[in-house]
This record gives C-alpha cells, sequence and structure tokens, in this order.
C-alpha cells in the first residue's frame, strides 16, 4: 500500500516522526529536539521493504535567558518504552488509514484481482529469490555493526517494528560518517554481483541469511523487475 502511494507514505512518517519527536522532548524534560529522516525501499535481497530510518537527537535543547543553548540528554532506552511507543505510533497510523478509507473490506469477489505490470514487479520483489551456499560467507561488514549496536532496544507491536540503537558520541565524527554512509547507500553494490555462465545473476548479501545462505540467484528479467520495484515513485 505505501510502496506507490508517495503521499501516504510521508503522511505515514509524519505521524511516525511527530510522535517520536513528542516522546523525546518529554523525555528530556522539554525544549527542542531534531533529526533526520531516511527512507529506504529495500531489504537485504534486493527485496522490497519499505522502512525508516531515523538519525535522532538524543535529548534535546533549550534557550536560556542569556541566548546560550542548554542540551538535555534523554538517557537510556527502555524496551518497556518501546513497546509503548510502537503501540501508540501502530495506532495512529491505523486511525489515518482508515480515515482515508483503505482499510475497508472489500466485496467479496472470487475472480483474480487484476495486475499491472508495477504490481507483477512488486510481488517479485516481496520475495526473497532463490538463494544458494556459494563459496566462504562474506564477513559483517562496520555499517551493520552501526544499525545494531550492543545496548539498544527494539519491541514488535502486531507488526509495528520499532528499534532504538545505543547512543552514538557526536564528537566521534569518523563513525558518525559511518552511519550516515550507511543510511544514506544504494540498494544495489555491483562489486557484488557477478553473472554466472548460463546467464544468470550471482549477487553476494552481506551477510549470511538464516540458512547460512550467501547469495542469491536471479535471470536478468527477476533482476530488471526487483530494481523497477525499488524505484521511488514521482514526488
Amino acid at each position: 500500500m505505501l510502496a506507490f502511494r508517495p503521499e501516504l507514505l510521508t503522511a505515514v512518517e509524519r505521524v511516525a516522526t511527530g510522535a517520536l519527536t513528542a516522546w523525546m522532548k518529554a523525555r528530556c524534560g522539554g525544549g527542542q529536539t531534531g533529526g533526520v529522516l531516511v527512507r529506504h525501499r529495500f531489504g537485504n535481497s534486493l527485496n522490497l521493504h519499505i522502512h525508516s530510518h531515523l538519525l535522532m537527537m538524543d535529548g534535546g535543547y533549550v534557550e536560556r535567558g542569556d541566548g546560550t543553548l542548554e542540551s538535555r540528554a534523554g538517557g537510556p532506552v527502555t524496551e518497556q518504552e518501546l513497546v509503548g511507543l510502537a503501540g501508540k505510533i501502530r495506532a495512529r497510523i491505523m486511525t489515518l488509514l482508515k480515515r482515508r478509507g483503505l482499510l475497508r473490506r472489500d466485496e467479496v469477489n472470487n475472480e483474480p484481482p487484476r495486475q499491472d505490470a508495477l504490481d507483477a514487479c512488486a510481488n517479485v520483489a516481496r520475495g526473497h529469490g532463490t538463494r544458494e551456499r556459494r563459496g566462504p560467507a562474506l564477513g559483517l561488514v562496520d555499517e551493520d555493526d552501526v544499525e545494531h549496536p550492543r545496548g539498544g532496544a527494539a519491541a514488535n507491536v502486531d507488526g509495528m517494528n520499532l528499534y532504538a540503537s545505543g547512543v552514538l558520541d557526536g564528537v566521534d565524527r569518523e563513525r558518525l560518517e559511518v552511519l550516515c554512509r550507511y543510511l544514506l547507500r544504494g540498494p544495489l553494490a555491483l562489486q557484488r554481483l557477478t553473472q554466472l555462465p548460463d546467464g544468470r545473476l550471482s549477487d553476494r548479501m552481506k551477510k549470511p541469511d538464516r540458512w547460512g545462505n550467501t547469495v542469491m540467484i536471479l535471470t536478468p528479467v527477476e533482476m530488471l523487475m526487483r530494481l523497477c520495484s525499488l524505484i521511488p515513485a514521482p514526488g
């Protein structure tokens, strides 16, 4: 639903960022806070997977009477906090979808729904593709360690997934750059893509999947269909 409706996806992201901003302000006793949202359309296997990353201040700041700024840290995030926050975000998103008439049950119809070319591409891109265990596993990259560092907390409330990483010291500019590069990376790394003798394409994944497979095998047409779904809609 969100993949090809940019105005709806923007509205959902606005709901989430609004809840997160209010939550952070409450944690640090008021003031101002902020962050940068980066939208990702892809998963590890070039699959269509809409999710957002928010690089957010830990806490906020208030302006003193003399015009200087006082920073206020938010403190460690607990899993219980995230569960409550995820539930609140989910409820608001459901309200938004209901208000726009997008959750009404369709009339019963035994005929299969008609699909256009973009729907067909999306169906292919939502799958995980053919995977194989080929060669040594590719080692984990530093960027993954940044996204899931120790000390983070996670919550899943009826399909609403929310993850809060540990705090990154803003003085550590090198690690902050690694994090920003991870957020702004593209879905496809050409150095991990090779063509097999039979014409199919082999895409080495950055890390093994849960079954230990390290590559994904695609026909050229499957690759093109996946890439078509990963292109954002106009606007």
